[in-house]
């Protein structure tokens, strides 16, 4: 539905898009002025502009690259993680294309530039860079010492351009407080004495793991206060009736019913193309079967770790439970919070 409806603007966009001038966005004129400073600088400067998104290193690239007062000193390509390149990812041979032409650098062929998303910030071969830019893109406080990690050329310089008061601007002041207190902890576990902090550690894993076990006894408490024979699935919306309890199977992070009848009591609708993951390709959307209630159940799964089977990743804020007791219908915040147990698939 999103695409269509980015198909059906795009025209209009891109008309929008060829009226554009970089003054008219100030955090664009600043990462042009700001490269332009530095390759005028030194003509030998290797670096990386972050961007938050796939879409956003797209946008970047393609804007950089058409920058004349930029087109002498840079030649900038993309890089992002690996996955569907129609979902505009990258294959392995392609991430690797990039990398060796950034390792080349200009003046032996290849590139001076790259605009990437998180997936450089770390793991990745990539040679030291002289600067580092993160346009609008701010993650949490290790992110932010990864990304300037790039950063290892002697007098290297590191950039954040975000809007002036912005939640971006917020969020990287309380990284760079936590990277603070981080730097003190460390400081302070290097100068304890070690016998000391030996005691220390035992003593707070002791406390973790009573903490722990204590959850775990009120979990299994939780999930015993109600047998799970006769309590009924329903509809949140209309009631309309979905499984017996007794059905319900935990498969990996989800929960689905593996009722035979299930699929005559609900509505299904499939994709034209599938969402592909790792364990689990999402084929549809599952809603209620009554005809005049369009209330969502979750996605239609076909799991393929374990057993392989086809079945719905249930909504448990889509449901309410008919307890069949004094306590009537209860809804659930989420399944870890059900009062019943639930038999869970064991790989």
């Amino acid at each position: 539905m999103c695409r269509r409806y980015y198909r059906e603007k795009e025209k209009k966009l891109k008309e929008l898009i060829a009226l554009e001038k970089v003054k008219d966005n100030p955090k664009l004129e600043v990462l042009v002025s700001k490269l332009e400073e530095i390759y005028n600088r030194n003509k030998l400067s290797r670096g990386i502009v972050f961007g938050r998104t796939r879409a956003a290193t797209a946008a970047l690239k393609s804007f950089i690259g058409d920058q004349e007062q930029l087109c002498k000193f840079v030649q900038v390509d993309r890089l992002v993680g690996k996955g569907k390149e129609e979902d505009g990812f990258m294959n392995d041979g392609q991430q690797q294309r990039v990398l060796k032409n950034f390792r080349k650098g200009l003046q032996n062929g290849g590139i001076n530039l790259l605009v990437a998303t998180d997936v450089a910030q770390e793991g990745l071969d990539i040679p030291d860079c002289n600067f580092i830019f993160r346009y609008e893109f701010v993650s949490n406080e290790i992110g932010s010492v990864q990304a300037r990690g790039r950063a290892r050329a002697y007098a290297a310089i590191c950039y954040l351009i975000v809007e002036s008061n912005s939640i971006n601007e917020k969020r990287e002041k309380q990284n760079q407080k936590r990277e603070e207190d981080m730097k003190k902890a460390m400081k302070q576990l290097r100068e304890a004495d070690e016998g000391e902090l030996t005691e220390q550690i035992k003593q707070r894993q002791l406390v973790l793991l009573n903490e722990y076990k204590e959850a775990q006894k009120k979990k299994e408490r939780r999930r015993n206060m109600h047998g799970v024979e006769g309590i009924r699935v329903l509809c949140k919306e209309c009631n309309h009736f979905v499984c017996d309890a007794t059905y319900l199977l935990k498969k990996g992070t989800h929960y689905i019913c593996t009722d035979p009848e299930f699929f005559n009591r609900i509505r299904e609708t499939r994709y034209r193309k599938p969402q592909v993951y790792r364990d689990t390709d999402n084929i549809g959307l599952i809603c209620c079967g009554n005809d005049s209630c369009n209330k969502q159940f979750g996605p239609l799964v076909l799991y393929k770790k374990g057993v392989q089977m086809t079945a719905c990743a249930l909504s448990c804020r889509s449901l309410i439970f008919d307890m069949n007791s004094p306590y009537g219908l209860i809804q659930f915040p989420k399944w870890a919070k059900c009062s019943f147990p639930i038999r869970e698939e064991q790989y």
